[in-house]
């Protein structure tokens, strides 16, 4: 009786050792992350504390307060198109003689976007033959640039804008024309559907690959289709189940 109420006082003796050591690291896990040293620059804690500065609220977004700031982004890699910007009249305000024009000029810049639609209009040389040599055909054509659709009259550069818009932005086709009406261009509805459907064998190979891809992965990231099965399997309540893309 005696070994029994030994090895019960021990067990417990146990547990609270335990629930101790784990209050104890919590407590030191706290204290580290309110007092400790911080790895950011700039933030407020002890040097804040010490100086007697009060630290700022960290907003959501946007700059924090006491962040250094990054200045204004110039983009030097954008092309520069240079603009003058002359007075019509500079006459002296006593007299009103006429001023004289120097050499220097006070500059400041300004990021702006232009977007338009214009006609490409593809000139094919002839060449004729200068030598004597047999020919049935003497006069010769430059080859017709590649298009991506035959016989299409728009570019490379309008497809790839609608298959930007449509497929990586989200944007309905409806919305898209409207766009393309903004800058200049028409284009009718049904135009855009002949041509998706004409480029979509493109596609075709980097879907395959794709697909193949995916199917060497441990795990298959393909849309869950639900689709009720009605089979009996034991230890599965319902009938729901999901078919992956095959």
């Amino acid at each position: 009786m005696l070994n029994l109420e030994n090895l019960a006082r021990r067990k417990r003796e146990a547990d609270l050792i335990a629930q101790l050591k784990t209050s104890a690291a919590k407590v030191r896990d706290l204290q580290q992350r309110l007092f400790g040293k911080q790895s950011e620059k700039g933030k407020g804690g002890k040097d804040s504390l010490k100086s007697g500065t009060v630290p700022h609220p960290k907003r959501n977004k946007g700059h924090q307060p006491g962040e250094p700031n990054r200045g204004r982004t110039m983009h030097p890699e954008l092309p520069v198109v240079h603009e003058h910007c002359k007075q019509e009249s500079s006459v002296c305000p006593a007299c009103h003689k006429p001023c004289r024009e120097l050499c220097t000029t006070e500059d400041s810049s300004v990021i702006e976007i232009e977007v338009k639609a214009f006609v490409r209009r593809i000139h094919r040389h002839h060449y004729i033959q200068a030598c004597d040599c047999p020919n049935p055909y003497p006069i010769t054509c430059a080859p017709v640039p590649p298009k991506l659709i035959a016989k299409g009259k728009y570019g490379i550069s309008v497809w790839s804008m609608i298959l930007l818009d449509k497929y990586l932005g989200g944007t309905p086709t409806e919305r898209l024309l409207q766009k393309l009406t903004d800058i200049g261009l028409r284009i009718a509805p049904g135009t855009i559907v002949d041509g998706l459907q004409k480029i979509a064998p493109l596609f075709e190979p980097i879907d395959a690959a794709l697909l193949k891809q995916l199917r060497l992965q441990k795990h298959w990231h393909a849309d869950e289709t639900r689709w009720a099965m009605f089979v009996e399997i034991v230890g599965k309540i319902g009938h729901r189940w999901y078919l992956p893309r095959p």
